[in-house]
């Protein structure tokens, strides 16, 4: 009673409404025999992502249709020193909602050009030592539970636009027998912070399987010239980046061919820029979009 009760003020705090809920009947419909694992995967375009998908997935959850709810979250995020807002509220969302936290060191942090060479490969040992306890416990959940992970490993950071997955996702993808993608769209002039009232819209795309999205991928490689495997992550973005607006396409927009190219060959990846914002760059610093430069 008192998880419900919570449940409702955040729901009042951080409004939102679903989009396309016959695909959650879908889900239910999958699950009905046997309970599956599920990864989550969503575009990550404001601080209160997961709080939002924590209501959404809660009732699926108290419905059986999922089973226990694990959110993969920056180890930065659990450290009181370094954030402390973030850290109460994943403390929060463990101790009432049954949330569990799984943390990663995310590869972008590395990528930090004002890093010396010692400092940054104590971070890429930190990121692989953290991903393999993630696949670890990745195999564990994906039995009957529920992995939700924001691919793109940082909020985005110009106005929600769609930013690059991070490589880790395509190991998670192997693992699930259902990957659900969500795009969580926003209004034109949103805080993306907190945003109190905010009302934000979850559009719920079609449950897929990995072998959906392989066969997706195998498509994408015979068209951009690389190899599938390679591309599982960027086939998750696109699947995501077709339930949102033109407006927040970013890296991903299909008619950027070029900018798409890239990304697909991994040469543009979210870095750290001079003025200390994480944007998707290449190697020589350029911003991608080029419209945003």
């Amino acid at each position: 009673m008192f998880i419900e009760s919570l449940e409702e003020q955040l729901a009042k705090w951080f409004p939102f409404k679903i989009k396309d809920k016959e695909n959650l009947d879908l889900l239910r419909e999958r699950q009905k025999d046997r309970r599956l694992g599920v990864l989550i995967c969503a575009n990550h375009g404001a601080t209160t992502d997961a709080i939002r998908i924590t209501l959404l997935l809660n009732p699926l959850k108290r419905e059986g249709v999922v089973g226990g709810i694990n959110f993969v979250i920056a180890k930065d995020h659990i450290n009181f020193l370094r954030d402390p807002v973030y850290t109460v509220l994943a403390r929060l969302g463990e101790g009432l909602a049954g949330v569990e936290t799984v943390p990663v060191v995310q590869a972008y942090l590395s990528r930090d050009p004002a890093l010396g060479e010692e400092r940054r490969q104590q971070i890429e040992e930190e990121t692989v030592i953290t991903g393999l306890a993630l696949l670890r416990k990745a195999e564990e959940i994906a039995q009957n539970g529920c992995l939700v992970i924001l691919p793109e490993g940082h909020r985005s950071q110009i106005e929600g636009q769609l930013q690059p997955a991070e490589r880790g996702l395509r190991n998670l993808v192997g693992r699930f027998p259902i990957i659900l993608p969500v795009g969580i769209k926003y209004p034109e002039k949103s805080s993306r912070g907190f945003g109190f009232g905010e009302e934000a819209e979850l559009i719920i795309g079609q449950p897929l399987t990995r072998e959906e999205i392989q066969l997706r991928a195998g498509k994408l490689g015979q068209e951009y010239g690389v190899p599938p495997q390679s591309l599982i992550h960027h086939t998750v973005m696109l699947a995501i980046c077709d339930l949102l607006p033109e407006s927040v396409w970013g890296v991903y927009h299909p008619l950027d061919k070029k900018t798409l190219t890239r990304v697909l060959k991994n040469e543009i990846v979210l870095r750290r820029s001079p003025d200390g914002r994480v944007l998707p760059m290449d190697k020589r610093g350029e911003i991608y979009p080029k419209k945003n430069r």
